[in-house]
């Protein structure tokens, strides 16, 4: 995913022969409204249906919170996300290092966490720890 930040990449190469239609299609509607109606409706049907990894996170942080009992177990929230305890072990693991140490980029954090981009993954942190990441981070580096 960096190799694409500020680069000019060709449809077809990120979406296949399908872009090829679509910029067809484009190009054959007169109306600018119609066109971007066009492409959102396209790119819409190809929008993943899961939530990404770091949005599951956030979701299985928030539902623990208001669980009736407490959380207490790594076994327990594995079991409430779905996902083995090691995986999600990993993914908490990343994400508290990227506090600690401070990210060459929170990008390059929300992407690994399988965030769709940063925005998401600040508006996450700041919904769950009341803070965008990097203010948590320092907040964490005073704490130490």
């Amino acid at each position: 995913m960096a190799e694409l930040l500020d680069a000019r990449v060709p449809a077809t190469q990120l979406f296949g022969p399908p872009a090829a239609e679509l910029a067809d299609a484009v190009v054959a509607t007169g109306d600018e409204r119609a066109r971007i109606d066009l492409v959102a409706a396209w790119l819409t049907d190809r929008a993943p249906a899961e939530p990404t990894a770091g949005e599951a996170l956030s979701d299985l942080v928030e539902a623990a919170l208001s669980a009736d009992g407490p959380v207490t177990r790594v076994d327990d929230l594995a079991a409430m996300a779905g996902l083995s305890p090691r995986t999600l072990q990993r993914r908490i693991q990343l994400a508290g290092e990227a506090a600690r140490t401070g990210p060459r980029s929170w990008a390059e954090v929300a992407n690994r966490l399988g965030y769709a981009d940063q925005a998401h993954l600040t508006a996450d942190m700041s919904r769950t720890f009341g803070a965008p990441p990097a203010s948590y981070a320092r907040d964490e580096a005073a704490s130490d």
